[in-house]
């Protein structure tokens, strides 16, 4: 299973005067989603697809030792279908904005591949979500309950044909450490106020 973090984002939301991703928490908030991916000890490549949209943030991952893919930054969807026309193997797909990933929880969702199943998307309930003030932006009811997308989803490229529509399958995994999605200022206040 190869790692693939999506890393090409204008963080527009954010209106940041830089990008995003390079926003600091101990470390640069990518640099903890590409620690954790190769620290999980699950997975034998990890991948970076970065754009026209974070020059720097590629400049940075390319300077640490992390392979990079080019995409155009058309946005998450796009690029990343992109990415899995290119991609011939099993893939874990993070977004690259996800500061309190570590390998534990990598290796958590990895153990929930299914190579049966084209395309996993990982979410989080509703109920679990919004009393840590978490909402996500996308939302979807799975098992009777209200949930929400992390961004995160285990795929089986080999079956994936542009040809035919793809049957998505849920799991739900609520925890923090995907939950906390870096989106808006008022959730980069949050994850500064965190004690160490």
């Amino acid at each position: 299973m190869i790692g693939i973090v999506m890393a090409g984002g204008l963080g527009s939301r954010m209106k940041l005067n830089q990008e995003k991703l390079l926003l600091r928490y101990k470390k640069p908030v990518v640099l903890h989603v590409t620690d954790a991916l190769r620290s999980s000890g699950c997975l034998k490549r990890v991948v970076a697809a970065v754009s026209p949209n974070s020059p720097e943030t590629a400049g940075l991952l390319k300077a640490r030792g992390v392979e990079t893919v080019q995409s155009p930054g058309r946005g998450y969807v796009q690029d990343l279908g992109l990415i899995l026309k290119q991609t011939d193997d099993h893939v874990l797909v993070v977004p690259g904005d996800l500061p309190l990933l570590n390998g534990g929880i990598v290796q958590r969702i990895a153990s929930l591949y299914d190579p049966d199943r084209v395309w996993t998307s990982i979410l989080v309930t509703r109920r679990f979500a919004d009393p840590l003030g978490l909402p996500g932006e996308f939302a979807t009811r799975h098992g009777g309950s209200q949930c929400y997308y992390t961004g995160v989803s285990l795929i089986n490229a080999h079956r994936i044909d542009s040809a035919e529509p793809v049957r998505e399958s849920y799991e739900i995994c609520d925890d923090e450490r995907i939950a906390f999605n870096l989106n808006t200022a008022r959730e980069y206040e949050m994850l500064q106020s965190r004690k160490p």
